[in-house]
């Protein structure tokens, strides 16, 4: 029987012209990109710095992370795993 490769989410950059982190998703074990994203599209969504947030990945699972600024005014988003008090 011949099996198809799992899909591969292609290599991406972000704002700053830097390759996207990438990280195996809790749930199904697939490669998903990680947002960096800017200070602008934190206002754009509303979200907040240092509150716990999520968003679906490409693999159709949801990820919670927490956003923590960064030196270059962007801000680099941290994966939450287990329970968060807040």
């Amino acid at each position: 029987m011949i099996t198809s490769p799992r899909r591969q989410p292609l290599p991406t950059r972000d704002a700053r012209g830097r390759l996207r982190r990438r990280m195996a998703c809790p749930k199904c074990g697939d490669t998903v990109e990680m947002l960096d994203p800017t200070a602008e599209v934190m206002r754009l969504l509303k979200w907040e710095p240092y509150k716990k947030m999520s968003y679906v990945n490409w693999c159709g699972h949801k990820q919670e992370f927490l956003p923590i600024s960064m030196q270059d005014g962007g801000y680099q988003l941290v994966p939450l795993e287990g329970e968060v008090c807040g």
